[in-house]
């Protein structure tokens, strides 16, 4: 996750961290800024200009826990990030 943040350009890098700040700060939040995929799983919604970035959180021990972000390239989420994020939140849960 944090190499992924670090191979941002700084102006999304920033808008990412400054949305994820107001989660930590007011959560529980829903939309627009956060979605719900179910059993724990959400995401935080990032536009910065035209593109639009995604980063799957779930929330642990009152601790929220970054698990997997994305660059959205079509409209729908693709099924393998959601998966690479419930894996990723198995693992969390697990350790």
């Amino acid at each position: 996750m944090r190499e992924w943040l670090w191979s941002l350009d700084t102006a999304a890098r920033k808008r990412i961290g400054h949305d994820i700040l107001r989660v930590q700060w007011q959560w529980p939040v829903s939309r627009p800024l956060v979605g719900s995929f179910g059993k724990g799983l959400y995401e935080v919604r990032t536009s910065v200009g035209a593109r639009e970035f995604r980063v799957f959180f779930c929330v642990t021990g009152g601790f929220i826990v970054l698990l997997h972000g994305l660059q959205k390239k079509t409209r729908a989420t693709l099924a393998s990030d959601v998966a690479l994020a419930r894996r990723r939140m198995t693992e969390e849960n697990d350790a």
